[in-house]
């Protein structure tokens, strides 16, 4: 059997790509797409060279502020092109195999009469022979195979990838539900203790600050919402583009073997496989430059697992803790309030120890102080009227006004002092240091650092194969395409007429 040295140059083409494509599914796992991603030159779009810290490095304020550095930015889309320009050669390079697989070769004869890729009897020089009959036949069944092995990659870890998505939405809505709680908990507290206070000489501003805190939280909760919906919406449109581009890839590549019964349906599977190699390539841009966002992402979130408080840096252009605004103020001002109820209750405490039917064991005003305040008030004692009570009970059950009054003040004091202590720790504090966003961080690492980058390296894997796939599933449907025509059965050709020579 003599290959003539035109075949010899297609079978070496042939030969290639299915080399290509294989050392391609065996390259192709997501430790060496991690490589790759980590290797990747960061360039903008004047081609300088740029940071690969997420979002670029630091300004001198030490916080983005909600905002990636624009060269970062460009970076990302010039990865997401890389994808873009290789589906456009894919493209280019399909188009021109399907124009010059009509002629006699490329460079070679159109044919003499009739459309282009008409009868056989029309292309001068064309080989009559029936023996790559049943090789691209066999090769046509193999790019089948793979390619349904390449849906079942894809489809699963498109879905895997959908679910990370889906998690770390759900866990970015949970905090701003969990801040928007905080915050009107805090306004019921804030209710309570201003009514719990007996002066009702409060900083009534806390009551003001707390309802612009709680206003701002369930503002941006709706924000959230707003901004998951988005996400839902355009996580949705991914997961079907992609699932369709495996699908209708996987699809064309088994209608080619309908070629082996009418040539033109392998002539029109090849023809559609050229826009599918496209979008593969597009969607391995695509996967590639948001896996590298994460994982750029990711370096800075994986220091956060073993951090107790939250630091600004990288991470504010995910999620802004903004610490020194509205927390602060009412921090502030609670710690003031707090302070001011403790001096007046040390204030009553004072006067109302002097009393002649009080006693108040070891009591200071100078040593009276938040943590020697209730001991104080624990310890003293009223006679009232030969009844001996506490200046706790005194406030509710002594039958001299003056009494009741002057234990009233000093214990409803002490109560506020403690109230504002307890509001500030439990509730303003957390958020102040940010306690929330940093949880968020750590609840979010599996999903978004884990899932999310495994799963969408897995469909870079996916997208490469099918991209791969489909080149080949071009080259030879478009050479089944005449193979596969009545012309070339053997009861069209006589015995003289068929030629050993082979040729691709």
């Amino acid at each position: 059997m003599r290959l003539s040295s035109g075949a010899t140059a297609r079978a070496a083409l042939l030969a290639t790509l299915a080399a290509l494509l294989i050392v391609g599914t065996h390259a192709g796992t997501t430790d060496n797409i991690q490589d790759l991603r980590e290797s990747l030159p960061r360039k903008d779009y004047s081609f300088a060279d740029v940071s690969d810290e997420f979002c670029g490095p630091l300004p001198a304020s030490g916080t983005l502020d909600n905002r990636c550095s624009p060269d970062y930015q460009q970076s990302i889309v010039v990865i997401i092109l890389l994808g873009g320009v290789i589906g456009a050669v894919a493209f280019a390079g399909g188009m021109i195999f399907m124009i010059v697989r009509c002629c006699d070769g490329c460079g070679g004869n159109m044919p003499s009469t009739g459309r282009c890729c008409s009868r056989i009897d029309d292309h001068p020089g064309y080989t009559k022979t029936t023996k790559l009959f049943h090789l691209i036949a066999a090769l046509a069944i193999a790019v089948a195979l793979l390619a349904a092995m390449s849906f079942a990659l894809g489809a699963d870890a498109n879905d895997l990838m959908h679910d990370s998505i889906e998690n770390t939405r759900r866990s970015y809505e949970r905090t701003a539900e969990s801040i928007q709680a905080t915050t009107a908990f805090m306004k019921n507290n804030v209710t309570r203790i201003i009514s719990d206070d007996p002066t009702f000489s409060v900083n009534s501003s806390i009551a003001t600050t707390v309802n612009s805190v709680n206003d701002v939280a369930a503002t941006t909760l709706m924000y959230v919402r707003d901004v998951g919906s988005l996400v839902d919406l355009f996580e949705t449109l991914r997961k079907d583009f992609v699932y369709i581009g495996f699908t209708v890839a996987t699809g064309l590549a088994l209608f080619g073997l309908l070629g082996y019964f009418t040539s033109y349906a392998a002539m029109l599977a090849a023809s559609l496989s050229i826009l599918t190699t496209a979008a593969l390539f597009l969607s391995l841009g695509i996967h590639l430059g948001t896996s590298t966002t994460a994982s750029d992402m990711c370096v800075y979130v994986k220091e956060v697992q073993n951090q107790t408080q939250w630091t600004e840096g990288h991470l504010d252009a995910i999620l802004n803790c903004n610490n020194g605004s509205l927390y602060t103020t009412l921090l502030d001002m609670t710690n003031k309030t707090a302070s001011d109820a403790e001096e007046r209750a040390c204030t009553y405490m004072n006067s109302f120890c002097g009393s002649a039917n009080v006693t108040c064991p070891g009591f200071s005003v100078a040593a009276c102080n938040r943590s020697s305040l209730l001991g104080y008030i624990n310890a003293a004692t009223v006679d009232d009227e030969g009844v001996s009570r506490s200046v706790r009970n005194c406030s509710t059950e002594c039958t001299g006004n003056a009494l009741e009054t002057g234990s009233l003040f000093a214990v409803g004091n002490d109560t506020t002092a403690r109230g504002w202590d307890n509001f500030a720790f439990n509730l303003v504090q957390p958020l102040y240091r940010c306690d929330v966003t940093l949880q968020f961080f750590k609840d979010a690492y599996e999903p978004l650092c884990e899932d999310f980058v495994q799963s969408s390296d897995k469909v870079i894997v996916a997208s490469l194969c099918a991209g791969l796939v489909d080149i080949l599933a071009i080259i030879v449907l478009f050479r089944g395409e005449k193979r596969f025509r009545k012309e070339f059965s053997m009861e069209h050709f006589s015995a003289d007429e068929i030629n050993p020579e082979i040729e691709l």
